[in-house]
Formats: C-alpha cells, sequence, structure tokens
C-alpha cells in the first residue's frame, strides 16, 4: 500500500516563518495545560532539524523529539476518543431503537390478550371462564414464536389453536351425549372438510403468520445490525502511520506557535478518511442493509398492518365462535362429522338449552360488537420517529471522517487553518487513494453479516421465515481488530511542498539521527522513551532483582 504520508502533498499559502511568539512561551503555556513539564519546549525557537514527524524546513520551530512523541501519544487518544465515541453513538441509536420496537410489539400482543379475556368474561361468561387457558395459550405461543423461543412456526400455532377449540366447543354443543376423547381428537382432524369456523382459521393463519415474521425479522435485523456495529467499534484501532498524520493534523501547528488554530477542514477529512479506510468498506453492504430494513417497516405499516391484525384478533376469533354456533353451520358440521366413518358414530345426541358456548342471554350484546379498526396512530408515530433517528446510520461509514471533522476542524474554505506546514488554504489532489483493497478479518466478517441480514429481511417481506429461532437481543462480541490506514493529500495556491514521510528516508526526510539507528520507531515515539514511560513496574522489577543479586555475588566471598 502506497504511503498515506507520501501522497499528503500540500499546495498552501503557507508562511515558512514562526508564530507571533519566538520564546515560545504560549507553547508552553499550552504544554502546561496538558499537565506536562514545560522542560519539553525549547526556551527559544530552534531550526528543529532533530523532528521526526513534524515539517522541518520551514523555518524555526518550537518543537522537540521529546513533544512529538507526546504528541503521538495524544494522537492516538484523540482517535480512540473521536472515532468509536462517533460509532458508540450509533450503537446506542441502534440499541434503542431494537427495544423500543421490541416492547411496541411484546406491548401488543399483551394488550390483544387482555383485550380478549375482557371482553370474552362479559360476553361468554363462564364457558370462557371454564377455557380460558385455550385462549391464553395462544397468545403465550405467538409471543414465544415472535421471541425466537419456539420452533413452531405460525400455520401450526393457529391450526392447534383452532383444534382444540373445535373440540372444547363440539363438547360442549354435545355435552348430553358421550364422546370419547378420540372421536373428538379425529373430528378435529377433518377441520379442512368440516370448517366449523369458516375462512377465518385461514385467514388469520395467512394475516398473523405474515405479521408476526414481519415484526419478528425486523426486531432480530435491528439487534443484529446493532452487534454488527458494537463489532466495529472495537475493531476501530488507529495504526501507526495514522497517528503519525494526526499528529501533522492536530499538534505539529504547536512547532510553529500556534497553539489555538485549527486545522482546514478538507486536510481533516482527508487525514481521518486514511485512518478510517478500513471501516468505510462496509459502507456497501451496509446501504443495502438499511434499504431492507426501511422496506420492512414499510410493509409493517402497509395494508397488512401489524397494529390492526394483532389487535383485532379478539374480533377475529370471537367471529369464529359465532360462526360455529349458527344453525346451519352447526347442522353441517354434525352431518360431515357423522359421514367421517374413520371416526366412527357418535351415538344419539340430545341438543341441550345450555349447550352454547354463546349464552342466550348475552347473544344481542355480542352482535353489537362490531369490527371497529383500531387505532394504528402509534405504529405511525413509531415509524416516523425509526425513520429520524436512524438517519445517523445513512451512509454512516463514508461520512465518518466528515461527522468527526465537523467538530475539530474549520468548516469554511477559508485560509485561516491549518494545512499541515502553516497557516493557509488547502485543496485535496484527485487521486487520494484509500488505503489496501482486501478489508481486514473483521471487515470481511461484518460484511457477510449484512449480507445475511438482508437476505432475511428480503425473505421476510416475501413472507418467508429463515431464521426461526433465536431474539438475537444479546450483544454479540465480534473478534478481531481493524486498523484505520490510508492515505490523504492536498493541493493548495503556492509553491508545492511535500509533508514529511516517517516511512521515508530521503535526505533531510530521515526519521533517525545518524547515532540512533538501532532505535525502532512506533507511531513516531522511541520504544525507549514508551518503556520508561509505560513500563515502570518492570524496571523497578528489573532493578531489584540485579540489587539482589550484587548483594549475594558480595557475600560469597564471605560463605568461602
Amino acid at each position: 500500500m502506497a504511503s498515506f504520508s507520501a501522497l499528503l502533498v500540500l499546495l498552501a499559502f503557507a508562511s515558512p516563518s514562526l508564530g507571533q511568539d519566538p520564546s515560545c512561551s504560549t507553547v508552553k503555556i499550552a504544554y502546561r495545560s496538558k499537565r506536562l513539564t514545560e522542560e519539553d519546549v525549547p526556551s527559544l525557537a530552534v531550526n528543529g532539524s532533530d523532528l521526526r514527524v513534524c515539517p522541518k524546513n520551514s523555518g524555526k520551530q518550537c518543537c522537540s523529539q521529546r513533544m512529538e512523541d507526546r504528541f503521538t501519544v495524544w494522537s492516538k487518544s484523540d482517535f480512540s476518543e473521536a472515532v468509536p465515541s462517533k460509532i458508540e453513538k450509533l450503537k446506542d441509536v441502534f440499541d434503542e431503537q431494537a427495544k423500543i420496537f421490541d416492547e411496541y410489539f411484546e406491548g401488543l400482543i399483551k394488550k390483544s390478550q387482555q383485550n380478549l379475556d375482557r371482553m370474552f368474561k362479559k360476553i361468554y361468561v363462564n364457558h370462557y371462564l371454564e377455557n380460558s387457558k385455550l385462549f391464553m395459550d395462544l397468545f403465550d405461543d405467538l409471543r414465544d414464536y415472535y421471541a425466537g423461543k419456539t420452533s413452531a412456526d405460525v400455520n401450526s400455532i393457529v391450526d392447534d389453536f383452532f383444534s382444540n377449540l373445535m373440540i372444547r366447543m363440539y363438547k360442549i354443543m354435545n355435552k348430553d351425549s358421550q364422546l370419547s376423547d378420540s372421536y373428538l381428537v379425529c373430528v378435529s382432524k377433518q377441520m379442512d372438510n368440516l370448517k366449523p369456523f369458516g375462512d377465518i382459521p385461514a385467514k388469520l393463519k395467512q394475516q398473523v403468520r405474515k405479521v408476526l415474521i414481519y415484526a419478528k425479522s425486523f426486531s432480530q435485523a435491528l439487534f443484529a445490525g446493532r452487534d454488527v456495529v458494537h463489532s466495529l467499534r472495537i475493531a476501530a484501532v488507529s495504526s501507526k502511520e495514522c497517528e503519525y498524520n494526526l499528529v501533522k493534523l492536530k499538534y505539529c501547528s504547536w512547532c510553529k506557535a500556534m497553539t489555538t488554530i485549527k486545522p482546514c477542514h478538507k486536510f481533516c477529512t482527508d487525514v481521518y478518511r486514511g485512518c478510517v479506510a478500513d471501516l468505510a468498506k462496509v459502507n456497501t453492504e451496509w446501504a443495502k442493509y438499511m434499504k431492507a430494513l426501511k422496506e420492512l417497516l414499510e410493509k409493517q405499516n402497509g395494508p397488512t398492518n401489524i397494529h390492526d391484525v394483532v389487535m383485532q384478533l379478539n374480533l377475529e376469533i370471537s367471529f369464529a365462535i359465532m360462526n360455529f354456533q349458527s344453525q346451519d353451520k352447526l347442522k353441517e358440521v354434525k352431518q360431515k362429522a357423522s359421514e367421517a366413518t374413520e371416526c366412527g358414530s357418535p351415538g344419539l345426541t340430545k341438543r341441550s338449552t345450555e349447550d352454547f358456548f354463546l349464552e342466550e342471554n348475552n347473544r344481542e350484546r355480542r352482535e353489537s360488537e362490531s369490527p371497529q379498526r383500531v387505532d394504528s396512530s402509534y405504529l405511525k408515530t413509531l415509524s416516523s420517529d425509526f425513520t429520524k433517528k436512524m438517519r445517523i446510520a445513512d451512509d454512516f461509514w463514508s461520512s465518518l471522517p466528515e461527522k468527526i471533522c465537523n467538530d475539530i476542524s474549520v468548516t469554511d474554505r477559508g485560509t485561516d487553518c491549518w494545512n499541515g506546514i502553516g497557516k493557509g488554504s488547502y485543496t485535496s489532489p484527485d487521486d487520494r487513494g484509500e488505503g489496501d483493497d482486501v478489508p481486514n478479518p473483521t471487515i470481511r466478517k461484518a460484511n457477510r453479516k449484512l449480507e445475511g441480514l438482508v437476505d432475511q429481511l428480503y425473505a421476510a417481506i416475501n413472507g418467508d421465515d429463515v431464521n426461526p429461532s433465536g431474539s438475537g437481543k444479546e450483544i454479540i462480541d465480534v473478534e478481531g481488530s481493524s486498523s484505520g490506514s490510508g492515505s490523504a493529500s492536498g493541493e493548495g495556491s503556492s509553491d508545492e511542498v511535500t509533508t514529511p514521510d516517517p516511512t521515508t528516508t530521503e535526505p533531510g526526510n530521515e526519521i533517525e539521527d545518524e547515532n540512533d539507528k538501532g532505535v525502532a520507531m512506533a507511531g513516531g515515539v522511541d520504544e525507549e522513551v514508551l518503556r520508561v514511560e509505560h513500563s515502570s513496574a518492570q524496571r523497578q522489577l528489573l532493578e531489584w532483582w540485579s540489587l539482589s543479586l550484587t548483594v549475594c555475588l558480595l557475600c560469597i566471598p564471605l560463605i568461602a
């Protein structure tokens, strides 16, 4: 991969002179504000020939190698705060919207269950109270299907409910006859032929299955999308090359005694585009995923509205019961049942005056219940809020540099900004480069996950459930990490200047002094310095061990 810094070309109106502070006092003040010793800052501006990251061919400098090492540590911290924090906000949005929808649909099923219980207690009284578990189990089974806690499909759940309902009702309406359980079960298996509830079971199967698949797949896809974002947040780690360029972006201006100047916006986006180049490689699959999510949301608000279907279950089931109790249907069912030779003969039946599931004194009350359309405005509000909140996710990965730089850079196109070597304008070249074409393992895994989610969402749109079990609500950590790398470059309207590249050794641009050839650099920080700063515990242990060894050696002659 071409070096990021090698492509960072600036054409800028940049003053080679120092800022208005040759004594570097402003730099010392800024340095102290970071709670660091000002001894790292030169007392007076120096030629900066020993600098390894910041430009050293543009006049006097208020920087030292030690300061560059500090800058690199700060840049790594800046990246860790800027990039993962933006991604974390996106994850939080997904988590929030997934939980809101999940609570909404779980609440919808619960409210529909409560409505049926309240209505049937008034209309069917004792017959309902004696058989209420049958109805409550239906809602529990539908809830389990939505939550991915059962392998049963919606068709079998609805079929089992109406089959058991037919047995209960047939037994009640023939309670003066001795009907064996085996006979009742056999008759219930003839439902497709007998049609005691008319076309309502078939209608409910189609509608309920569709809305349950819509809701379940939508919820699962939101939680899974949250997990993808979570894995990419973990993978957002700065590369050493990225850290070098962040030093040039945010801290090399200190070397010119310009501690408060903000970087040019385009300069900033070029640098961060290189730092998060790997993350941008999910944008294609991400766009497909977002498109599929929105299409499924539209389906849920379509003619088969999930709110209306779930909330009118009590009315549809009550219509089914009324259909079975009609004189003509009851006579038809009994006739067909008697002709079903495989079930045997039920014997003579005597109709009871109290054998109707719907008690006579409640018939008028039930018939006055009209199938009024349930208000589904909350679903529309929910969908509208979802669309607004999720706008942050559109093109999130490709626009991530813009989101970060809007917070830290000059947003206008003027020249009052830091362009990498001085105060002036900055223009990107046409060819910036975007890092390696092949994404790292974490990015590849994220893309595969998104591809699978897109397939699942479109299957749901077409009425198919390709993921019958599992709720997907738990956050799943994805192993692996990505290191942002890439390139950024720019043009201005002055002499062409090449920013020093810490990975090259051209004359006047070396990153190592002649007396320091053996010291390996990591992001502009001398490894010896890092060992001193970050491994003090190991150093103290080594000193203790050396002291102990010395004492032992001194004791040997005395023992002898």
